[in-house]
């Protein structure tokens, strides 16, 4: 049992460097600035193929809403009516 396990993790080890070469060159975007230098000090990308986006949503359109959860009825929601 405890070979088959071994062969079995080698395979998967061998199959994800195999992923993971394939995707070298392709762009990578970071959404923060620790991702970009944990990317490139693990060399899972070169630096020359990372792009940083610090924030890809416009603030100044989507701000959050100051509202008090505990004001919230649920009594007037019919759960019936409500798709996943």
């Amino acid at each position: 049992m405890g070979g088959t396990r071994v062969c079995k993790n080698e395979w998967e080890k061998i199959r994800e460097q195999k992923f993971e070469k394939a995707l070298r060159g392709v762009s990578t975007v970071c959404v923060s600035g620790y991702l970009l230098k944990k990317v490139i000090e693990h060399k899972v990308e070169e630096e020359q193929n990372t792009v940083f986006i610090p924030n890809g949503v416009d603030t100044e359109l989507f701000k959050k809403l100051a509202r008090n959860i505990n004001t919230i009825s649920y009594s007037s929601v019919d759960f019936n009516t409500l798709k996943a």
